[in-house]
């Protein structure tokens, strides 16, 4: 008992459930309790989560661009600000506004992915990289 608290008890970790294998949950975990009828003993063990559960790999989504390129991004409920990655300077349209970026990695706070679809155009020439961590309920 003592070993599973000193593994488990107030730390943060990610956790999958067997029925639902695809997607994880975060939280902080507690060992509540330890029962024993003799032969068999019981640890009861609980997690106080996000109210969200997370896909367990981030969507990922590679492209090439060559001039312009307007591309549809799936995303589940959790609104969420993804991450670019630019081989070459480009010009990222999203709703009515326009950002102008250079090659790197980089957010754009504004940016937000909402449930359901959200439309981004590309315009420039190189290679684009989008990634962002899916989550629903």
């Amino acid at each position: 008992f003592s070993k599973v608290q000193n593994a488990l008890h107030g730390k943060k970790m990610k956790i999958t459930l067997d029925d639902d294998s695809n997607f994880y949950y975060y939280g902080r975990v507690s060992v509540n309790e330890w029962k024993s009828n003799g032969r068999i003993g019981k640890i009861v063990v609980a997690a106080d989560c996000e109210p969200y559960k997370y896909k367990l790999n981030p969507t990922i989504n590679s492209f090439s661009v060559n001039g312009t390129k307007t591309v549809v991004f799936e995303n589940l409920r959790k609104s969420v600000v993804p991450q670019f990655t630019t081989t070459a300077e480009f010009t990222i349209t999203f709703g009515v506004h326009t950002y102008t970026v250079a090659a790197g990695t980089f957010e754009i706070p504004a940016l937000q992915f909402v449930a359901g679809e959200s439309v981004v155009t590309f315009v420039g020439t190189g290679t684009v990289t989008v990634e962002y961590q899916e989550g629903g309920l």
